[in-house]
């Protein structure tokens, strides 16, 4: 596939060049599952620099096959998120700062990286339809809620009532956040404005039990965990209690390594990265395998520890692709698998 890719890159830059025949440009595209398969995923483009909103045409084509990263946004992005309308948000565990692609303002700008706002490990990130900010700060042991201009609106969280957030996941109908909390071995539920209610989840193998659970999604009335070093999916009511679980560690389709983030489509497929396959999988919704995208390296679909992943309403893929310091963007092209 990489062959193929520098091949027709090499084509395309050479009749650009030569001025050949026509002003109109050509871009590869690739598909998932290979011909002669029905196409299900189509790649999309790559997100990994402040010139998002400058660079259009053949300019950004040029410089996305030549691989540039003059001006990149990120050096070690983590989750990414996607609002109403939108806007994409990315948390930089190294610039310890969230870094947002405003797209009614067509502007790169950051926040949580001054003030009283100030973050040190940014993980996990939620934006309610609102546009409320929420993000999973490991070190602070807290999480923060920020309005648009990044503005501290308040913290959740007391002295030692986290030791580790991370994932974290926002259901806009019971206006619940859900927050995963990795070295307890659990998830803790707060209202929107930050007051506790329940939590659900000890340290353990068994139904209802984590161990080291990493990442969450929500999707109508269930909540899913990314239990990882468990090798496994478990899925929850929003009451915290148990309904089922897929997945076991392994090399075999529709096993796990060291699975991360997790998103759900609007036809309830469940996408799960894996940083140790350096791919996504696609489960249906009882959990079966049903194909699964990438690989390691460095070119389209190439992942080097991938990370978060968010589907937006239009099945918009956004997967963070950390030591490539990049978000790539796939999309789901067909409503049957």
């Amino acid at each position: 596939m990489i062959r193929s890719f520098v091949i027709v890159s090499l084509i395309i830059i050479s009749l650009f060049f030569c001025g050949c025949g026509t002003t109109q440009e050509t871009v590869p595209d690739y598909f998932w599952p290979s011909p002669p398969e029905k196409p299900r995923i189509k790649f999309v483009g790559l997100i990994h620099g402040k010139d998002y909103f400058e660079k259009t045409g053949v300019d950004k084509l040029l410089s996305t096959l030549a691989g540039e990263t003059a001006g990149s946004a990120f050096e070690r992005p983590y989750a990414v998120a996607v609002d109403a309308l939108g806007s994409i948000y990315v948390t930089d565990t190294s610039l310890k700062k969230i870094l947002i692609f405003d797209i009614e303002k067509k502007k790169f700008r950051s926040i949580g990286d001054r003030g009283t706002g100030k973050l040190n490990t940014p993980i996990g990130i939620a934006v309610t339809p609102s546009r409320k900010i929420f993000v999973a700060d490991s070190k602070l042991k807290r999480v923060l809620a920020f309005d648009q201009d990044g503005t501290l609106l308040y913290g959740i969280g007391e002295e030692n009532e986290f030791a580790s957030p991370t994932g974290i996941a926002f259901d806009s109908v019971s206006q619940k956040l859900y927050v995963v909390d990795t070295n307890n071995h659990l998830v803790r539920v707060y209202t929107e404005d930050g007051k506790f209610l329940f939590s659900f989840g000890k340290r353990g193998g068994g139904d209802g039990e984590f161990n080291f659970p990493t990442n969450i999604a929500i999707a109508g009335n269930r909540v899913y965990v990314v239990d990882t070093i468990n090798g496994r999916v478990q899925i929850f009511g929003l009451d915290g209690k148990f309904i089922t679980k897929f997945g076991e560690l392994g090399n075999a389709a529709g096993h796990f390594s060291r699975p991360k983030g997790i998103a759900i489509d609007s036809f309830g497929h469940i996408y799960v990265v894996d940083a140790a396959f350096d791919n996504f999988q696609i489960f249906n919704d009882n959990g079966q395998p049903l194909m699964f995208v990438g690989q390691a390296g460095s070119g389209i679909a190439g992942f080097q520890l991938p990370a978060g992943i968010c589907i937006d309403k239009n099945n918009f893929i956004y997967i963070v692709d950390q030591l490539n310091s990049r978000v790539q963007v796939f999309q789901f092209i067909d409503n049957e698998l």
